[in-house]
């Protein structure tokens, strides 16, 4: 059992030169960490390895490449990968959770070695040097809700009230008729919808 989440310490997310979480990022940990435990329970449970989590300023800018506004720095991103599946497989995998509103939608790096993730909440997509983004497949359609049950007392009562109408629009007809009075357009209309074919 985890400190962080179910499946996470905060030591796998702690910055290698030793400085904490400050207390006003630690929510953004914790959201990030809620976000990799969807992802670890749609590959089965299979452990994530973190490879880094928060970075302090002073290890991010010690960093060659480093992204000089990293959203390390904001406890907002993970550097990991996944034992037994490979990372293209893993960052289909993520796609597929964002697209369908399980994952927060955010940076999504892909490297030789591991993935970047982060919940910046916005579009992000980027790969390493010399390798190609994994081509996914597009995500599945939505599945339509069933049509709800039939209520069969309400389509009793829905079939009475048309049967209703129509004896009502033709004693109508009769009544003018033996008056000899001429039938309204609109009485004629209806009476030709009723007993057209």
């Amino acid at each position: 059992m985890g400190d962080l989440t179910k499946n996470f310490n905060w030591s796998e997310f702690a910055s290698p030169d030793g400085a904490p979480v400050p207390a006003a990022l630690k929510p953004n940990m914790v959201r990030l960490a809620r976000n990799l435990e969807v992802l670890r329970a749609s590959l089965g449970g299979k452990a994530i390895s973190i490879h880094s989590g928060y970075r302090s300023p002073a290890y991010n800018a010690s960093l060659p490449g480093a992204a000089p506004f990293s959203r390390h720095m904001r406890a907002e991103a993970a550097d990991f990968s996944v034992a037994g599946v490979s990372n293209a497989a893993v960052y289909c995998k993520v796609e597929e959770l964002i697209a369908a509103g399980k994952m927060r939608e955010g940076g999504l790096g892909f490297y030789s070695g591991h993935l970047h993730y982060d919940i910046r909440g916005t579009v992000a997509r980027w790969t390493g040097t010399g390798v190609s983004r994994p081509a996914c497949p597009p995500p599945a359609a939505p599945t339509p809700p069933p049509p709800p049950p039939i209520d069969e007392e309400e389509q009793m009562t829905k079939e009475l009230e048309a049967q209703m109408r129509v004896s009502q629009i033709f004693a109508q007809a009769t009544l003018l008729a033996s008056h000899g009075q001429q039938l309204p357009d609109k009485l004629k209309k209806q009476i030709q919808w009723l007993t057209a074919g």
